[in-house]
């Protein structure tokens, strides 16, 4: 799994990404990174995580991520207890519902899950169709 840890200059989760090393796979690769970056560097994370001092981010973070790869704020308590396995726990939930609702968006035909221009799912009412 391939976790893109955020904050406002990549320095305090970068103390994250070692402990949360302890706890991770041989093969996991978990890096930190400054916020401004994260356009550059979109290649293929699984997950990102953004520190809670930037969590005013999150909605454009999440524009800029599209739908290949969650994105969310890591655990205000968490991050402040330095928590490698509860931060490394929050990354893995995240993939396995992200990678649940992609499946589950594969059965439905593409008309049944288009988004607005805000971003928000287009509600489709049959019924509503037919009145004149």
């Amino acid at each position: 799994m391939k976790i893109l840890l955020a904050c406002s200059a990549g320095m305090s989760t970068s103390l994250l990404v070692n402990n949360m090393k302890k706890f991770a796979d041989a093969s996991d690769v978990i890096e930190a990174r400054p916020v401004r970056t994260v356009p550059d560097i979109l290649d293929d994370w699984d997950v990102l995580l953004l520190g809670p001092q930037v969590r005013h981010l999150q909605r454009k973070v999440k524009a800029t991520v599209g739908d290949s790869a969650p994105v969310a704020v890591i655990d205000a308590l968490a991050y402040g207890r330095c928590n490698g396995a509860a931060i490394l726990k929050q990354a893995e939930d995240l993939v396995k519902i992200h990678v649940r609702t992609e499946h589950h968006l594969e059965k439905i035909p593409p008309a049944l899950h288009q988004k607005n221009e805000c971003g928000h799912p287009v509600e489709h009412h049959p019924r509503k169709e037919q009145r004149p």
